[in-house]
């Protein structure tokens, strides 16, 4: 299952992020991905800066994978051979064209993925015309081979096991 928890992030905290990334974007590794489309990838957690620059952040997250992990009884956490990282924390700025088309991608090598809306989508009721893009949408694959569509708004966070494909 995936799970949804909304307002995972307040618009203040987002803007605090935001803020960090511009800072970041000049210290840690940036990929802009060819055959995506407009899409580039900054891996703010090279050489720790996303902890040092946003520990209540980074606290946030483990918190969030945790009550996740056990609400769901994935037990990942709990069974895992030593103390759980965050092994990546990727800030994904995507334009008019970019797309993750792969229907089976998924994060090889985590065990718990979070990711949480940082932009106002068309599809989000309280964005009240402050909308950053058209379209989009997050989907996973499942077993039966449904691409199932999950709600996705501004601070929201959605949370599921890192093999699964979306």
């Amino acid at each position: 299952s995936v799970v949804r928890v909304p307002s995972a992030l307040s618009s203040r905290e987002i803007e605090e992020l935001l803020s960090e990334h511009s800072r970041l974007q000049k210290v840690c590794g940036t990929l802009r991905a060819t055959g995506r489309g407009n899409w580039s990838t900054t891996y703010l957690h090279t050489d720790g800066q996303f902890g040092a620059a946003l520990p209540w952040l980074r606290q946030r997250l483990f918190d969030l994978a945790a009550a996740a992990d056990t609400g769901q009884g994935w037990d990942l956490l709990a069974s895992a051979p030593c103390a759980p990282q965050l092994r990546c924390v990727e800030l994904h700025t995507v334009k008019p064209g970019g797309s993750l088309p792969e229907r089976e991608h998924y994060d090889n090598g985590s065990l718990i993925t979070v990711d949480i809306m940082l932009s106002h989508s068309t599809k989000d009721p309280a964005a009240e015309g402050r909308r950053d893009f058209k379209g989009g949408r997050f989907c996973t694959l499942e077993a039966d081979g449904e691409l199932r569509k999950h709600p996705f708004g501004r601070g929201d966070a959605t949370i599921f096991v890192s093999h699964k494909y979306h």
